[in-house]
């Protein structure tokens, strides 16, 4: 096991992003430097190591609660390093209580941020198992996969619910750009599952799949132009709403990181997506993964999504995309990398 990221942001918020260790107090999110204590960020260190041979690993605590919320504590680096460096200075008592007293020390605080902090820690944990972070690249493969997007009933489901629990959500007045961030990703969600609708039909395996409504029983040319050309259409700005919802995943983690705690799933990088299959005679069969991601252009302002309708004019100027334009009379476009 390992500590989670939605584990780590709540250590953060636990300890108001300051320093546990007595008479430190560090803040541990300083963005402007004064020198090296200026820089400084935080740790979460482990009172009890899960790490045969480290600092008191001979603990009897239970090996599935070593990477858990009560075994972790907030520090500024030196003083991370001391405590792992002079365990029989610092054993688990010590530790346990040096977290304990910041503890109320942070309870005493007049700063509503402190509030803030805790209350966005439980907003991200419910929006990550919502969107389902941990697996992002995995459930949003099926709509760039092949020529007909496809998500499961599960799937569907949780971006109905997530679109809905965002819209009704009450947020912190702290940090205004991470609460504009999700309302932005807000945004995307309900445009992306309302143009995927529109031509999905829900299969027998528990999926929706776009229909193929090209299609037609009597033959016409003319006509199956016109409607393969409208399926192309829809399809590739399905897969650029989808894009577009990963960019403002990623933006959310970033303001996270910006606001809250500078290691929120740092290393787990960014959201991405895959598409495919391709063929190429040079490389035969592959598929391309896409960083979707807001230029600095586009994270100032505070609503990078402008809506359904200036998206299908805009799309064509992120980093990636499927498709442009307002019609299937416009050009296509492709993937841009």
């Amino acid at each position: 096991m390992s500590v989670t990221p939605t584990t780590r942001l709540k250590v953060w918020a636990e300890a108001a992003s300051h320093c546990a260790f007595p008479e430190c107090g560090k803040h541990l999110l300083e963005t402007e430097a004064a020198g090296a204590d200026g820089s400084l960020i935080g740790e979460v260190a482990h009172i009890v190591s899960p790490v045969p041979g480290g600092p008191r690993f001979d603990d009897p605590l239970d090996a599935t609660q070593r990477d858990q919320l009560e075994n972790l504590i907030l520090l500024c680096q030196p003083h991370h390093k001391i405590v792992d460096d002079h365990p029989d200075r610092y054993p688990v008592a010590a530790l346990r209580a040096m977290k304990a007293n910041h503890k109320h020390w942070v309870e005493g605080l007049p700063s509503p941020t402190v509030v803030s902090h805790q209350i966005y820690a439980e907003i991200l944990e419910r929006w990550e198992d919502l969107a389902d972070l941990a697996n992002w690249h995995g459930w949003t493969f099926g709509v760039f996969s092949g020529d007909t997007p496809t998500m499961s009933h599960e799937c569907y489901g949780r971006l109905d619910e997530v679109r809905r629990w965002l819209f009704a959500l009450g947020f912190p007045d702290a940090f205004p750009a991470l609460r504009a961030a999700f309302e932005n990703f807000h945004r995307v969600p309900h445009d992306a599952l309302d143009s995927f609708h529109e031509h999905a039909e829900f299969s027998t395996y528990g999926t929706w799949r776009t229909d193929r409504f090209y299609r037609i029983l009597e033959w016409n040319p003319k006509r199956y132009d016109q409607l393969l050309g409208e399926y192309k259409f829809h399809v590739a700005l399905v897969e650029d709403l989808f894009l577009e919802l990963t960019r403002a995943g990623n933006l959310i983690c970033s303001r996270v990181r910006e606001y809250i705690s500078p290691t929120y799933r740092a290393a787990d990088g960014v959201l991405t997506v895959e598409s495919g299959p391709y063929f190429s005679r040079a490389d035969g069969i592959m598929s391309k993964l896409h960083r979707a991601e807001y230029s600095p252009e586009e994270r100032s302002l505070a609503h990078p999504y402008p809506g359904l309708l200036q998206f299908r004019i805009d799309r064509s100027t992120r980093d990636c995309f499927a498709g442009r334009g307002m019609g299937p009379e416009d050009e296509e476009g492709h993937h841009e990398e």
